[in-house]
């Protein structure tokens, strides 16, 4: 009984093995500049989240607008809404209260890149402040 059951695993290793090689060659044939392929992907940053709404801005210091949980590499977009009659300030800080962002002004109905956030940064909260304190349409993506 044993050896019938040690040549049924050995025959299972045998397969995994032949299998594995067949997949490991038939990927060696795909050719790329992996040099590009990096490049590509440092360029193309998805979003990962989004959050349109209203927020109340202060004109004296940082309200907070919204906070999520970094996973990934961002470069958030922030767009101040064209119904706003105000410019607003954006940051970016982490739970620590470093900024990872720094803070960017917007002109009504315009869209702005934030500065990279490293993926695995933790909780990231979006604080913003306007010329004339009251209730902002921002949209972040």
């Amino acid at each position: 009984m044993k050896k019938k059951l040690m040549k049924i695993i050995s025959f299972i290793f045998v397969l995994i093995s032949v299998f594995t090689t067949a997949i490991y060659a038939s990927d060696n044939n795909l050719k790329f500049n992996e040099s590009e392929l990096l490049i590509t992907s440092e360029n193309n940053i998805q979003p990962r989240w989004s959050w349109p709404g209203t927020a109340y801005l202060s004109n004296e210091s940082y309200c907070n607008i919204t906070t999520y949980n970094n996973f990934w590499k961002d470069s958030p977009k922030v767009t101040n809404g064209a119904s706003n009659k105000y410019s607003i300030t954006v940051r970016a800080i982490n739970e620590k209260g470093e900024i990872v962002c720094p803070e960017q002004t917007i002109l009504p109905g315009e869209t702005v890149k934030l500065n990279r956030i490293n993926a695995f940064e933790g909780k990231i909260t979006f604080q913003g402040k306007a010329t004339e304190k009251g209730d902002y349409y921002i949209s972040l993506t």
